[in-house]
């Protein structure tokens, strides 16, 4: 190239299916991931206030919390927890898993005249569903047991505890958030097993 060449180049009129650039393009992205969540419990429990203070209540299931209330078929005719967690090779659990999946049923039993109340058991389940499914499952059969409790209180259950606490009309502890995973898996739609 000599130097009195043009090496200027003039985009002016191109289209791409993306960016252009004459050099390299730098993009970040930032993903929050926690505070969505928070903001969505920090609403309904707000409308739940309002809910109970006006004394609004609701005849019937709303549509999101219904969907976790059926018994799904069970593809592989594994059905009910005991089996699940037989399956799973986690039939230690089995006590515990029965009294702690009735607690969070009372729960729900007792809070079932609120919709607000409903999208917040519907909000969280489907949190636990995906979050089993996705981070805990794929790992179940390369660890120990102490090793799965320990992901599942890390992933579910602490979540959940804090994730409730914004909620001032009813408590979710740690065996009433396990309880909501083994209801889950009662319906089928998490299983311990391959």
């Amino acid at each position: 190239m000599t130097k009195n060449q043009d090496t200027t180049v003039n985009q002016s009129h191109s289209q791409a299916g993306g960016d252009i650039a004459g050099g390299s393009i730098s993009k970040s992205y930032h993903f929050s991931s926690h505070a969505n969540a928070y903001e969505a419990i920090d609403k309904l429990a707000a409308k739940l206030r309002a809910e109970v203070d006006d004394e609004q209540t609701v005849d019937g299931t709303i549509a999101n919390l219904a969907y976790y209330k059926r018994r799904r078929e069970a593809v592989d005719g594994i059905v009910g927890l005991e089996c699940k967690l037989k399956a799973g090779k986690r039939l230690d659990l089995w006590e515990d898993a029965l009294d702690q999946k009735v607690e969070f049923e009372r729960l729900l039993e007792e809070w079932s005249l609120y919709a607000s109340a409903q999208e917040i058991f519907a909000h969280t389940l489907a949190k636990i569903e995906r979050t089993f499914k996705r981070q805990i499952k794929p790992h179940l059969h390369e660890v120990s047991h102490d090793a799965a409790d320990k992901l599942i209180d890390e992933l579910i259950v602490y979540p959940v505890v804090n994730e409730c606490s914004k909620v001032d009309h009813f408590f979710v502890n740690a065996n009433r958030a396990l309880g909501m995973l083994y209801w889950l898996a009662d319906r089928c739609f998490v299983r311990w097993h391959r």
